[in-house]
This record gives structure tokens, C-alpha cells and sequence, in this order.
């Protein structure tokens, strides 16, 4: 049951990041792609924050 809501708001949260990136695109493209690179590098690391990829001291 967990899972099944974080999925759900990642989901969300998805739908809202590729409308704001299409709202910005209409108005100015190369915005839209430097907001997309930096949004792919907060959700690369997100990811690995979630898996406990990182080095621990």
C-alpha cells in the first residue's frame, strides 16, 4: 500500500515537472532545456538518495 502512494506521487510529480517544462517551452525553448537538464540531474540524484547509492562515513 506504501509502494502503490509513493508511485502515485511520483507520478504526480512528473506531470507537473513536464507542465511547467512545456509552459516555460512555449515561451522560451532553451529555458525549457536547461530547466529539463537540471530537473533530470535533481531526479538522478533523488534516485540514488532513495537506493542508499551514496558513500556513508
Amino acid at each position: 500500500m506504501v509502494k502503490a502512494k509513493h508511485a502515485a506521487w511520483v507520478v504526480l510529480e512528473v506531470v507537473c515537472l513536464l507542465c511547467a517544462v512545456a509552459g516555460v517551452a512555449l515561451v522560451y525553448l532553451p529555458a525549457a532545456l536547461i530547466v529539463g537538464g537540471v530537473a533530470g540531474v535533481v531526479c538522478a540524484e533523488r534516485a540514488t538518495a532513495d537506493r542508499g547509492g551514496g558513500r556513508r562515513r
